[in-house]
């Protein structure tokens, strides 16, 4: 289970109103028409700043044909020596 983080606190906080198209739309507290975003700069082409954007894109997983299913998990194929 993944531990809950504490509330950020924004170097620049926006509300909903406030947040500009080049600014991150990361929601850092509030509910509804209260909601704080980060209003950080964001990076080209994304709705988030580089913090946020590492935590909402993952990083492409390896191909299928690259992976052997063991019970469960998949592992990576690796050359036998």
């Amino acid at each position: 289970m993944l531990a809950k983080l504490p509330p950020e606190h924004p170097d620049n906080p926006k509300t909903i109103m406030e947040i500009g198209s080049r600014d991150c739309r990361w929601p850092c507290s509030g509910e509804g028409v209260s909601t704080v975003f980060c209003g950080g700069a964001a990076v080209k082409d994304k709705p988030y700043c580089s913090r946020h954007a590492r935590l909402a894109y993952k990083p492409k997983e390896p191909d299928r044909k690259d992976r052997v299913q063991f019970g469960s998990k998949f592992t990576k194929r690796t050359a036998i020596p």
